[in-house]
Formats: structure tokens, sequence, C-alpha cells
């Protein structure tokens, strides 16, 4: 306890951040990384349009779900695959 496990060299929050400010900051390029455990924000907000161009500002996106959802596949291009072979 001599150094309060560590706590004082931690970064702290300026203020409150809910999941809203979270993607503006996205979209402001103040957040570069998303861990996404759980949750399918491209299918959960109403503007899927501005969750997509938020997720494409990134550097990473790690996404943490047992099930392929919107958000793990937005990346992929849309549209008609063909197979080569």
């Amino acid at each position: 306890k001599e150094n309060n496990w560590g706590y004082d060299w931690l970064p702290k929050w300026d203020q409150t951040y809910d999941v809203i400010k979270y993607f503006n900051m996205m979209d402001e390029g103040k957040v570069t990384g998303y861990f996404c455990q759980g949750f399918n924000p491209v299918a959960s907000f109403p503007d899927k349009n501005k969750v997509v161009s938020c997720l494409s500002k990134l550097k990473y996106m790690v996404v943490i779900d047992p099930l392929v959802t919107e958000t793990s596949t937005f990346w992929q291009n849309h549209g008609e695959s063909n197979d080569v072979d």
C-alpha cells in the first residue's frame, strides 16, 4: 500500500463520459482505439451511418463477442463476392 497500488500514476477522467460523447470524440479524432465487448453500437444507435463513420476513423478496434455482429463486420466490403478459384 506504500504507493496506493499505483492508483496515483493512472490517468484520471476530467469529466463524465457516456457512450454518445465517446462516439463524438471518435468523430473528432480525440479517440483512436476502441474495445467493444458485448455491445453492438452499429445496430444499437439510431444513426447507423454516423456510428460507422466514427468507427472508420479509429486506428484500431477490438470486438469481443461470441456472435458476429454488424459492428464486428462493418469494415468488410459490401456487395457480391466472387471466388476466383
